[in-house]
């Protein structure tokens, strides 16, 4: 007895539900069919709109993208990234305690930065350098591994 009244009220209540969704589905056709054709004609022009002002955004954002890039030439990434801890001609032991990396040659360099990101490379100055190989792009890693090379 204590189940007969909530199924019954649930049965009375989704057929109530269903009886609404039929007068609405009844109605919808009616409301398509009685639209202007000047209301349509409204909705494709805002659509065209629309379009042409979010092509206008992806273009200024396309610019404004290139424009903020990451420098991939390896003069620009050194002094960027490592000038400040290496001296500009990469002759100075970072904070004291890394080696000289003027001298390395490019594979060489290029061994460390890979190193120092997947954690195989580097002593005290590990974590440190970790942090800073990882904001390399590979593109980045090859550029100042070749400039570093050729000091």
């Amino acid at each position: 007895m204590k189940y007969l009244i909530p199924t019954v009220a649930a049965l009375v209540l989704l057929g109530c539900g269903s009886q609404q969704k039929e007068e609405k589905t009844a109605q919808a056709p009616a409301a398509k069919e009685t639209a202007a054709p000047e209301a349509t004609a409204d909705v494709k022009t805002k659509t065209e709109e629309t379009g042409e002002a979010v092509a206008e955004t992806v273009e200024k954002v396309k610019e404004e993208t290139a424009a903020t890039e990451p420098p991939t030439d390896g003069k620009t990434v050194f002094a960027q990234k490592c000038a400040s801890c290496h001296g500009p001609d990469a002759k100075n032991a970072a904070l004291g305690k890394s080696q000289v990396i003027a001298g390395w040659d490019a594979a060489r360099v290029e061994n460390a930065l890979r190193g120092y990101i997947d954690g195989t490379y580097g002593s005290s100055m590990k974590p440190v350098m970790q942090v800073q190989a990882k904001a390399l792009s590979d593109a980045q890693i090859k550029a100042v591994s070749e400039y570093i090379g050729s000091l």
